[in-house]
């Protein structure tokens, strides 16, 4: 086994925000390489080749090379995950789940916003993250992981981990265009800073980070419609204060906003995130502890709401953490934990006609624990559990198993059973709540439902992993059985007047299944080459759409990279191609079902990186160099043709 336990804070960043000790601080973090560890897979650091999951890595040089904006570009490319959904409303699935089954966080922190966008929760999540400077990696784990992480990841999880606060005063100030050939496609600029040192000495440290993205919508024009992306203004800072009064001890305390405004031909949204968060990490009798206070503000106001409505969510969580080693021979790798999540939810009760904000809450708490249990040199098995006690819903228990075996120091086999457990939505329980549909409701109300039952999954998978110093490899099958989905459906009755009564109801059975293969290898010390594909099946077992797919993943997705550093000091090329297979969607309208498919496609891009001297790096790229024809009515989303890239980095 290659369990890989080290003492404070890197063992447990990947539930809670966890800035290091200065002592652990002499360099910035390396690039990821075949010995980094990861730190999402378990509640302990684990070797990436025998990690109890399948994850993949994306390194934050990887990023600045590939010019990405949001965390829809970082992800291209990642096996068993697609980006899907329509122009400005675009969703990340895992594994064929829709993108409500994928938890993402940012240093542990979860982005729960989603219920403050009550008309079109897409295309904004991606832009709640750090600037690319302040991202040391983001961790892709596939297929549930209630165990750890509790109710939401049912379909995976999405962890971006920041570097931290660097010893002596480090920056970075980044501007970078795209300018796309075609006038009518959308043109965008952005500007980053990074900013991290120390305060007073090895004990008091700051970090800032933000960024400002000014996007000028499209004007391409399908079957006399405007397409392609809106107008959006982004704008984001972060500040983290780090203490480390002694040696195994750090407080830490972060603040962050971001506003977000998008505008299209007839409506104005604006989404508004803020954050909050206090934190302690440590070692003591032989144990790493931490604990974090957390709290995340997210509202939305729409410019054609005729009765002011911003819905607002809160939530408040604690968790606290504690992991170390057992055993006559330190081979149990044993993590323990504590979390208290509170929900809020602000916002009109449009179903009943009150134009009065209303408050609904909800409170769960969870106790997990985990072994990564050591059985020989070449066998580890990894068995965890969650319980979590809803205050709704009363208790669950989430458990999982995963064992890997080293055929050889390069082959490991890996496979095991997980679950996934997701809480309804408050406004879907609330029995007082009335949600509604149409033009002032003109449609259809929704009464909440409080017996419905958590949906819930529970995946087998099961894999090959190949790792040397020049090559790595691997490839697993899974397949994911999903149950209890909500939906809504008619009664039959009316509320009122020609207003339609519908119902929340536990109906969903779904499966999905697939293959996923990756690869790497250096063909030199200065070429490489990596690709993977993804194969996706989803279908509903039950319901009106029973026999269509889950969600729109496409059923096929293969990427190619290239990556060389040439003899000239610095200056590095790559060359992407990514191809996305046919997709489709189902729905039911006015009581007929109704299925929309969508053609595939296949982009080339192209780019450099050159420093031009000790404290400027210039970048360029071209994406869709084939000036490949994305558009609404055939591909479901309207992207730009031939765009330029150009960006100018300087460090201090």
């Amino acid at each position: 086994m290659r369990i890989a336990t080290i003492s404070t804070c890197k063992t447990l960043a990947s539930l809670l925000l966890c800035p290091l000790p200065y002592a652990a601080l002499a360099q910035e973090p390396a690039p990821f390489d075949l010995g980094s560890l990861i730190l999402s897979a378990a509640g302990i650091a684990v070797d990436p080749l025998t990690a109890p999951a399948s994850v993949t890595v994306v390194t934050g040089a990887e990023l600045e090379t590939a010019g990405v904006s949001d965390l829809t570009d970082a992800l291209r490319g990642v096996p068993g995950v697609a980006v899907a959904g329509g122009t400005d409303a675009e969703n990340i699935l895992i594994r064929g789940m829709p993108a409500e089954y994928t938890l993402l966080l940012v240093d542990g922190q979860r982005l729960n916003s989603r219920q403050s966008r009550t008309n079109g929760s897409g295309g904004v999540d991606q832009y709640f993250i750090p600037p690319v400077a302040a991202i040391a990696r983001i961790e892709i784990l596939r297929g549930p992981m209630s165990a750890l992480y509790g109710s939401d990841a049912i379909g995976g999880v999405i962890n971006i981990i920041t570097k931290p606060v660097a010893p002596v005063w480090t920056g970075s100030v980044t501007v970078e265009t795209m300018a796309p050939v075609e006038s009518d496609d959308s043109a965008q600029t952005q500007g980053t800073y990074y900013l991290s040192g120390p305060l007073a000495g090895e004990t008091l440290g700051l970090q800032l980070w933000g960024r400002r993205l000014d996007r000028a919508g499209s004007s391409r024009l399908e079957n006399g419609s405007v397409v392609g992306a809106d107008d959006r203004d982004v704008t984001d800072h972060t500040a983290r204060l780090t203490w480390a009064p002694w040696a195994t001890e750090t407080f830490f305390l972060q603040f962050g906003g971001t506003d977000m405004r998008r505008s299209g031909d007839a409506t104005e949204f604006d989404d508004r995130r803020r954050t909050a968060a206090l934190g302690y990490e440590g070692a003591r009798g032989g144990w790493d502890l931490t604990t974090l206070l957390a709290q995340e503000e997210a509202q939305r106001e729409t410019s054609t709401s005729r009765t002011g409505r911003a819905p607002e969510i809160t939530t408040t969580s604690f968790d606290f953490k504690a992991s170390g080693t057992a055993g006559a021979q330190g081979n149990h790798g044993l993590t323990l934990g504590l979390q208290i999540l509170d929900t809020a939810i602000r916002d009109q009760n449009l179903g009943l006609g009150e134009t009065e904000t209303t408050r609904f809450d909800n409170r769960q708490w969870a106790v997990f624990a985990e072994d990564v249990w050591d059985l020989t040199d070449r066998v580890t098995l990894t068995l965890g559990a969650r319980y979590t006690d809803d205050a709704t819903f009363g208790g669950a228990l989430t458990p999982r198993a995963y064992a890997t075996y080293a055929i050889t120091d390069h082959l490991v086999l890996a496979g095991g059973v997980s679950t996934g457990y997701k809480t309804p939505e408050l406004r879907e329980t609330t029995q007082s709540y009335y949600s509604c549909t149409g033009g002032s409701c003109a449609r259809a109300v929704v009464p909440g439902n409080p017996d419905l039952e958590p949906e819930e999954s529970t995946s087998y998978e099961l894999g090959l992993r190949y790792e040397t110093g020049l090559t790595t490899a691997a490839i697993t099958a899974y397949k994911t059985d999903f149950r209890n989905r909500i939906d809504s459906r008619d009664t039959g009755t009316q509320f009122s007047g020609t207003t339609d009564l519908y119902e929340w109801f536990n109906i969903g059975k779904a499966e999905t299944a697939g293959v996923e293969i990756t690869a790497s290898h250096f063909v030199t010390a200065r070429v490489k080459i990596g690709g993977s594909y993804s194969y996706t099946h989803s279908e509903q077992l039950t319901g009106d759409l029973q026999g269509e797919p889950f969600s729109r993943t496409p059923s096929h997705q293969a990427s190619l990279r290239f990556d060389w550093q040439t003899a000239r000091p610095g200056l590095d090329l790559w060359a992407a191609a990514n191809y996305i297979g046919d997709s489709s969607t189902a729905s039911i309208s006015r009581g007929a079902k109704v299925v929309t498919e969508y053609d595939g496609y296949a982009t080339l891009d192209i780019g450099l990186s050159y420093p031009l001297n000790d404290q400027l790096t210039l970048r360029g790229a071209v994406f869709n160099l084939t000036d490949t024809a994305i558009t609404q009515e055939d591909q479901g989303t309207a992207k730009n043709g031939q765009t330029l890239q150009l960006g100018l980095t300087a460090t201090f």
